[in-house]
């Protein structure tokens, strides 16, 4: 399974009104890699998702969720199971990695 999740990324970032420059020192990096990240370009890290999911939620003051949830909320038409099932495989592959 592939998962599109430049496009929940860029799609997250507009709602929040952020440009690529803007969001860029907030999750401490470069205008260039937000723009791999949202092109699928470049691999996403776990811990960039949720840095990059607590700026976005910060920035629209969603209360109550963790940053995972936020992305999710705010993002119409993401399939919930395809997405928890992609971060399992995720997990799952750092815990190979470790172990």
């Amino acid at each position: 399974m592939n998962y599109d999740y430049g496009s929940v990324l860029r799609e997250t970032r507009k709602r929040a009104d952020l440009t690529q420059d803007e969001i860029a020192p907030l999750i401490q990096t470069s205008r260039p890699t937000v723009s791999k990240l949202e092109n699928g370009d470049r691999a996403l890290k776990l811990d960039d998702f949720i840095q990059w999911m607590q700026v976005v939620s910060s920035r629209l003051q969603v209360q109550n969720t963790t940053p995972i949830e936020a992305g999710v909320s705010l993002v119409n038409g993401v399939d919930i199971v395809a997405l928890s099932q992609t971060l399992t495989q995720f997990v799952g592959g750092f815990i190979k990695f470790f172990y």
